[in-house]
């Protein structure tokens, strides 16, 4: 019988998993349980799948796709500011703390 299972859980974080990944390289397959406490088997994912799942969350091209969210946002928000959007009270709170931050 194994005793050092190695496990997901429905919580497991990105880091774990990631973890998991690095740390296990011949495990084809992990088993998904509900919570470690009671070890309630739910199911079990293929290597393969995870580390699509994980390349998709938090690979190269995710983290571009925000790079580049957060910067629109950041330009929307400058073009208000030159508009002078602020003046009217929509964005008074939001410019404040902007500007105290800066």
């Amino acid at each position: 019988m194994v005793k050092n299972v190695k496990f997901l859980t429905k919580q497991s974080t990105y880091y774990e998993l990631q973890e998991l990944l690095t740390t296990t390289h011949k495990l084809m397959a992990y088993p998904l349980v509900d919570d470690p406490s009671s070890m309630i088997l739910l199911g079990s994912v293929s290597r393969e799948n995870l580390l699509c799942l994980l390349n998709q969350i938090v690979g190269d091209e995710a983290r571009h796709a925000e790079y580049l969210r957060r910067m629109q946002s950041k330009n929307q928000f400058h073009e208000a500011m030159e508009d002078g959007a602020c003046k009217d009270g929509s964005l008074v709170k939001y410019c404040f703390s902007i500007s105290y931050l800066k």
